[in-house]
């Protein structure tokens, strides 16, 4: 199966500079049961276009997609998505912005209630792996209908 995309985001947003241990891991092609992994972490926001982001090691938005206009009025985010989804919570941004490097450095899972959309009541942060760089985590923030992690 392969990775969905965004055909009008720019694949330029990536940092500029790589870190040593970044560029020694990416020499390390990922697992096998990478693709399987990463579309299960996805799966556990939602598979019906709920609006969700990834975030690569450095923070850099590399994915966006579900159904955006439903949530701000516009289709193709790039990197104001994550205001977007943060917008709507009630515990605080800097709260959520933790959460995001916890899931990123201890793969710690976290939801946050959403006050949005009545049917997406809820934003998940999930830890993913990266599609390239072997043992490096990305995350995934997206709004879910669900509380279950």
């Amino acid at each position: 199966m392969t990775e969905p995309s965004d055909p009008g985001f720019p694949a330029a947003d990536l940092p500029a500079r790589m870190q040593a241990a970044d560029t020694a891991r990416e020499m390390i092609p990922p697992g096998d049961d990478v693709p399987a992994r990463r579309v299960e972490q996805r799966a556990r926001i939602g598979i019906d276009g709920e609006p969700m982001i990834e975030l690569d090691t450095a923070g850099a938005v590399v994915y966006v997609g579900g159904d955006w206009e439903a949530l701000v009025g516009f289709t193709k985010p790039g990197p104001a998505a994550l205001d977007a989804l943060l917008d709507g919570v009630a515990d605080g941004v800097d709260q959520v912005r933790h959460s995001i490097e916890a899931a990123r450095l201890r793969h710690a899972s976290a939801v946050w209630d959403h006050g949005s959309l009545p049917d997406l009541a809820f934003l998940k942060v999930l830890p993913i792996p990266s599609p390239t760089v072997a043992d490096a985590m990305h995350v995934v923030v997206g709004l879910s209908a669900s509380p279950t992690l």
